[in-house]
């Protein structure tokens, strides 16, 4: 996830959107469980089913993965050696781990990586680039398919040259090609932002400050289509997107950041075509966040200072629409800081926050687009990283626990309802529920017939012939249920 942040005082917020929360509340916030071994910084992510991965360096590169339908974390050594750490994950569960170790000779650097499959273990690490020099400013993006890029800038500390931002790119199932050159950012500044499509196409944008006051912000952008490299594009001017891009479905990418005239967004087209921005207004403004989900609406949110802090969203259905008015989530008597901003079909969203207390706290926003009053769920702990799966459940990670927030209906796994039957005859039906943070509580059949069934493994007999819809429903602790329906054709027997 997203690398180098540090939390010192300030007020930290996050913003996702799971697939699924009808019903869903702040209660869904659970208490902190220790990751054995952490103790420092530590990324994560979740894959689509709701299964977590920590990374942390300590002694080397440490992982802890815990998956669905339990309560406790297995720790894995990546590599032995190793130094800053970023991980993600693609659609089918794969999890890659990108990290930075010292080389055979003073003032070399080896960026490597390595992958985990989903219900696997890490294979041999592979060598990314041989570097020399001072590097810093990871970012790893990772595609739905696999596809992947590795940026990060570097300094030459014999000569002293100005930040240089370089790429490597990985096709799904492959390994990462050659180092690229993308240009110079003028002061260390922050980390590029770097996004992969369901393609494999490539977008990287970085940003450059003058050391002549006022300082002068340029957004610099990349693009590579699927096997091909990595070339510069001039975007149009007066927005700074360098934080924020993402893709839709379609291939269209959205830049979010802040220009003369308030935050807004530019759109990149899947044909190439740059779109002039759309703001929304808000001069003052900190900490954009996006995410765009594959239809293409977006989700944005940010904060205003100075004086209480005031934590806003906002929403654009379309890549070439407007921004809709923007929605004050709450406020606060300190500076703040966005840390997440994840995205999903549905709409509904769950925005976290860093309060001046040391709290973590959390509001909810329902697809029908009310937010919830904000609760604490968490403190204690600074917290280093927050991740979400499809069906939206959460995970916010610090330096030695993690937070769950259970936002969804457990898992309905091995569904097993007959196709056919005849009357009369027994009939068996099955599910395996399992629920990503709380315990599933109840598993409740009908079958269409006016008669019911408790339990996973079940039998009936239908009476009559004739077309049934059967439904299974699992509840987990929290309240919290999911529904499948299947249909069966019942004959007469003779």
């Amino acid at each position: 996830m997203r690398h180098g942040l540090r939390l010192a005082s300030v007020l930290a917020a996050a913003l996702i959107v799971p697939t699924s929360l009808a019903g869903a509340t702040s209660s869904g916030w659970l208490s902190s469980s220790p990751i054995p071994g952490t103790g420092g910084p530590v990324d994560g992510a979740m894959d689509a089913e709701g299964n977590a991965i920590a990374v942390w360096p300590d002694d080397g590169v440490k992982a802890a993965v815990r998956t669905v339908g339990t309560t406790t974390w297995r720790t894995e050594v990546v590599t032995p050696t190793g130094g800053p750490i970023a991980v993600e994950v693609d659609g089918r569960g794969t999890a890659t781990v990108m990290w930075g170790e010292n080389g055979p000779t003073v003032g070399s650097w080896l960026l490597k990586a390595a992958t985990r499959p989903a219900r696997g273990r890490f294979g041999q690490p592979e060598l990314i680039a041989t570097l020399r020099g001072t590097m810093f400013q990871f970012k790893l993006a990772v595609g739905p398919r696999g596809d992947a890029v590795a940026v990060w800038q570097r300094r030459d500390r014999e000569v002293e040259l100005t930040p240089q931002v370089e790429a490597a790119v990985r096709p799904a199932g492959g390994s990462f090609g050659p180092v690229q050159h993308l240009g110079e950012a003028r002061r260390e500044t922050q980390p590029a932002d770097a996004a992969v499509d369901a393609r494999g196409n490539v977008i990287v944008a970085w940003r450059g400050l003058t050391d002549e006051p006022p300082p002068d912000a340029t957004t610099s952008v990349a693009y590579a289509r699927r096997g091909g490299p990595l070339r510069a594009e001039t975007p149009p001017a007066g927005l700074d997107f360098s934080s924020e891009v993402a893709f839709d479905g379609a291939g269209n990418a959205t830049g979010l950041g802040t220009g003369p005239q308030g935050i807004g967004s530019v759109v990149r087209t899947v044909s190439g075509v740059w779109r002039a921005p759309r703001f929304m207004g808000a001069p003052t403004v900190q900490f954009p966040r996006l995410a765009v989900d594959a239809d293409g609406t977006a989700h944005a949110v940010w904060t205003t200072p100075p004086g209480p802090v005031g934590i806003w969203a906002a929403e654009r259905l379309e890549p070439s629409g407007p921004w809709g008015r923007p929605t004050l989530v709450a406020q606060e008597p300190i500076q703040a800081l966005v840390l997440r901003l994840g995205e999903s079909a549905s709409g509904n969203l769950i925005v976290t926050w860093w309060d001046s207390h040391g709290e973590w706290r959390a509001s909810v926003r329902s697809a029908a687009g009310s937010w919830s009053p904000s609760t604490v769920f968490g403190a204690g702990c600074a917290p280093t990283d927050l991740a979400i799966d499809a069906h939206g459940n959460a995970i916010v990670l610090c330096e030695r626990a993690a937070t769950g927030y259970d936002g969804s209906g457990p898992l309905l796994r091995s569904l097993s309802v007959p196709r056919i039957g005849r009357t009369g005859e027994h009939l068996r039906f099955a599910v395996s529920p399992v629920d990503v943070w709380s315990r599933v509580v109840k598993t409740y059949w009908t079958f269409g017939d006016g008669r019911w069934a408790t339990g996973q493994r079940v039998t009936h007999t239908f009476r009559r012939a004739g077309r049934f819809t059967v439904t299974i429903t699992a509840t987990d602790s929290l309240g919290h249920a999911t529904t499948a329906s299947r249909r069966l054709r019942i004959s007469r027997t003779t």
